[in-house]
């Protein structure tokens, strides 16, 4: 699934559509992909095996249970939950999709014998669909890279002089370091900033 779309680069540029270039709307939503660690419009399988005698889990006394935190977010569905070689129904844990995590009663987590006491969750997360803002930012990054091949020296028969190979734009063009200089580039420093804290992937 695309992120940045041919009818926003145009009405950045101020052109028409069909000059937009397919090929650096493709470069756009790779150069999104490796900034942020993740793809979007697809959700990812994973799964996060707990050893409840490394602690390496939560308890939350007001209500009395145990929180297993999963580290890559956002968290879409949980799939299966094993616990102590035991699957789960949906009706044994609580799924808290907002906060990424799963919890347990106490007897749940405590009643397993030591050495035994394994938690396992499969899970899927990621953004099923493309946000917004994913799809202005990678638009953006497109305007920057079409506007700056445009602007580079031609020879007679329209071929860029110093970069007539596509695949050597992304290093001219399609850096960070790049953009960040470029005509857009306040606007794209903006975009920048907050796909980082919103959407970057750490896990």
């Amino acid at each position: 699934m695309s992120y940045a779309e041919a009818a926003r680069v145009a009405a950045i540029l101020g052109i028409d559509q069909a000059e937009v270039s397919a090929t650096l709307l493709t470069m756009a939503d790779n150069q999104v992909d490796l900034i942020t660690n993740r793809s979007f419009g697809t959700l990812t399988d994973e799964q996060a095996i707990f050893d409840i005698e490394d602690r390496n889990y939560f308890w939350h006394s007001g209500s009395n249970t145990y929180i297993f935190t999963l580290d890559c977010s956002p968290v879409d569905s949980i799939t299966k939950v094993v616990l102590d070689g035991e699957e789960l129904t949906t009706e044994q844990y609580w799924a808290e999709l907002k906060s990424d995590s799963v919890k347990f009663n106490k007897e749940q987590i405590e009643g397993i014998p030591s050495g035994q006491r394994k938690v396992i969750i499969d899970y899927k997360y990621g953004y099923a669909e493309v946000p917004e803002v994913i799809k202005d930012y990678a638009s953006y990054l497109a305007a920057h890279i079409q506007d700056s091949v445009a602007s580079a020296p031609k020879d007679d028969n329209g071929a860029v002089l110093s970069e007539i190979e596509i695949g050597r734009y992304r290093e001219k063009y399609a850096s960070l370091d790049s953009y960040l200089k470029g005509k857009y580039g306040k606007i794209l420093q903006q975009y920048h900033d907050m796909i980082i804290d919103k959407y970057k992937l750490w896990c």
